[in-house]
């Protein structure tokens, strides 16, 4: 079905990726609410920066698959006009990835995680994969995106935001 392009839009796989990342945003709209009230902390900070990270993630692949998608940036209840959401272009969504990137970019995040959390090499990697894209169709913005992925992923390959298997930290087992 998939291969022949046959599957339709009620297809349980398409529910499924469609509802988990939409319950993953909405979770990641009830952090960055219930944390703004909270001092200012380095530990706040960061987990902001995972959070923004994880729903720029989200968007990215819902985008990618459904074109133009909802976009909802905040709590939504019961009464909340965004209980029905409108459509938003493909490119107001890349707008805000790139916005959710770029706090996440400057929270202070670790360069790196043996752990698996969102890392600055995770967020500088992710950039340079949506510039990439949007560089092409079917956003076509260019020239400027494609220099924009160039220089975040220079900046991944440049600063080592990865670890390599020599590093004693790593653990592939």
């Amino acid at each position: 079905l998939y291969i022949r392009h046959q599957a339709a839009t009620n297809n349980p796989s398409f529910k499924a990726i469609w509802e988990g990342f939409y319950k993953g945003v909405a979770a990641c709209n009830l952090c960055v609410d219930g944390m703004e009230g909270l001092d200012e902390s380095t530990e706040k900070n960061e987990l902001l920066g995972e959070v923004y990270a994880l729903r720029a993630l989200y968007y990215f692949y819902l985008t990618r698959l459904y074109g133009d998608i909802p976009l909802i940036l905040e709590p939504v209840t019961a009464s909340s006009s965004l209980l029905y959401p409108e459509r938003s272009s493909q490119l107001a969504v890349f707008e805000s990835i790139v916005n959710d990137l770029k706090l996440a970019e400057s929270s202070g995040l670790p360069a790196t995680s043996v752990a698996g959390r969102v890392s600055l090499g995770m967020v500088k990697s992710l950039l340079a994969d949506v510039y990439l894209y949007m560089a092409g169709y079917p956003l076509n913005k260019g020239k400027e995106y494609y220099q924009l992925a160039y220089q975040k992923a220079k900046e991944v390959l440049d600063n080592s935001y990865c670890i390599s298997p020599n590093n004693p930290s790593y653990n592939a087992g």
